[in-house]
Order: C-alpha cells, then structure tokens, then sequence
C-alpha cells in the first residue's frame, strides 16, 4: 500500500507536536507519559504561587501544581499533580513555601504518621509559610527589636556628645591627653639625652669606679683594720670581765653579788642615823665628855 505524501506529512505534524507537547509539560517538571494522582487544597492567600510550581516531599519534587481557580467563598483551589506511586497519609499537609531567596513558591507536602491514605481526588489540609518580612515584623526574628534599640542608644549617644557639657569634658580631656604626650616626649627626649651623656663620659665613670675600688682596697689594708680588730678584742676583755663581775668572782664581784655587805653598810648607816639623831638631843653629853672630860676626872 503506497502512503502518499499528504499523509506522511500528517504523520509527522503529529509526531512532532506530540513531541513538543511532552517535551514541553517535561521542561515544566510533568511527565505525561507517567501516570500521577490529582488532590486539591484550598487556601485564603498562595503567596505568589503559580500553575507549574514545584511539588516537594523531603526536598525531592514528586510532581507540580497544575491548576488555580477561586471556589465560590472566593478561595483558591489549587489542584496538584502527584506521582502514582507517593502515598499521601491522611492528615497530611501541603504548606505553601519559598523554595528560594528569590521568593519562589513551592507546596512542600508534610506526610502523617497516619497509616490510612489519601484518594486520588481528595482535599488536602493545607497552610502557608509567613513571609520574612511579616515574620521580622511580627517579631518572630528579634532582628527589628534590636535594630530599634541600638538606633535609640545611639541616637541618646549622639545627643550627650553634642551637648555643650560634653563637648568641655572631651575638650578638657583631649587637652590632658595632649599635655600628658608632650610630657612624655619631653621625658623621653631628657632620657635619650642623658643616655648620650653616659656614653660620651663612659671613660671617665670607668675611671671613677676604678678610683673608688683603689680607695676601698687601700682602706681594707690599712691600720683601720688592725684598729677595728682591737675594738673587738677590748670588747671581747670587757664582755669577759663583766661575766666574772655577774659570777660573783673578785672583789667587785664579791661586793656586788655579796648580800652581807649591803646589810652591813645598811645596819651602819642606822646606827648613825641614830648618832646622829642622839647628838641633836643630848649635845652637852657629848661636848662634856669629848671636851672636860679631863677635869671630871679631876674632881
């Protein structure tokens, strides 16, 4: 049977527009020579989700979203395309994300641990990622909070630096510092000078130390010596004889450490006290006797 060329040329405009078909829908991320499942989720705001958006279970796509509409309570109906052979858990979740830093959406499905599963058909329960921003807003990320309080210190700051009291005090204070290096410099530039001064006059403190260690070796070997070895020995004579006076030994020992001389000396020195006391009362007695005593013995 001969084919004409009317239909070879039918064939292959079919040929190439299903190809183009399926290599389209497969640039998308739909393999329609694949079977898959249809579910639906229904939500008050998708965040910029669009038809052909990514399906993602475990960071692994399983399928796209293939179809938005409002439903009659003026609600999106997002219906999905999911590989034949994923399983949804019943209670599962298709939350609507950001599957980048550019803001694209996705619909990340959150399987249960519920052993009973979906039918092809069925509504997902759904939810949505807060935005970034509403999170900083809404305090989520204290990133605002922080900002805010370090924008009001700082500006507190800058308000105590220019008053015109801080503006003496760091005056004042920039003063000191400026003295306190000019104080420095000069200390330091006294130091390096007296330091050049030593080292000009290295010759003659050698020869002062030399002169001095001369002197001190002449002293060492002078009488001075023989003179302090004579202290010592009169020292060490007297510190002997002292040790013989507190022994007892010798006469001045004997007197000092003798108690029968002190009692002596005591008992004579009352009994003339009482002499002395008896003359004041009865001179005549002792003038006759010392004096006429001669002619008594006469009469």
């Amino acid at each position: 049977m001969k084919i004409s060329n009317e239909v070879r040329i039918g064939i292959i405009f079919v040929a190439t527009l299903a190809i183009f078909i399926w290599g389209l829908n497969y640039l998308k991320g739909l393999n329609i020579i694949k079977k898959s499942n249809s579910y639906y989720a229904i939500y008050d705001n998708i965040g910029g989700l669009t038809v052909s958006n990514p399906i993602i279970v475990s960071g692994y796509q399983v399928g796209q979203v293939e179809n938005i509409s409002f439903t009659n309570e003026h609600k999106l109906l997002v219906k999905i395309h999911i590989q034949k052979d994923f399983n949804i858990p019943l209670g599962s979740i298709a939350k609507v994300y950001s599957s980048d830093l550019m803001g694209s959406k996705a619909i990340e499905i959150i399987p249960s641990q519920n052993e009973n599963l979906h039918k092809e058909g069925d509504t997902l329960s759904s939810s949505i990622e807060q935005e970034l921003i509403e999170q900083i807003s809404d305090g989520v990320f204290p990133i605002k909070n922080k900002a805010e309080n370090i924008m009001t210190k700082f500006d507190s700051l800058l308000t105590v630096l220019t008053s015109t009291k801080s503006k003496y005090f760091i005056g004042n204070s920039l003063s000191n510092i400026h003295s306190t290096t000019e104080s420095l410099n000069r200390a330091f530039v006294d130091l390096e000078s007296l330091v050049r001064n030593l080292n000009r006059n290295n010759e003659k403190i050698n020869s002062i130390l030399s002169n001095l260690k001369n002197v001190s070796d002449s002293i060492a070997m002078s009488e001075i010596k023989e003179t302090i070895a004579n202290a010592n020995k009169s020292l060490f004579q007297i510190d002997s004889l002292l040790n013989k006076v507190n022994n007892g030994e010798g006469s001045i020992g004997k007197l000092i450490n003798n108690d029968s001389l002190y009692i002596n000396l005591e008992n004579a020195s009352m009994n003339l006290n009482l002499l002395l006391e008896d003359v004041k009362k009865n001179p005549k007695r002792y003038v006759s006797i010392s004096l006429f005593g001669g002619g008594k013995n006469k009469e």
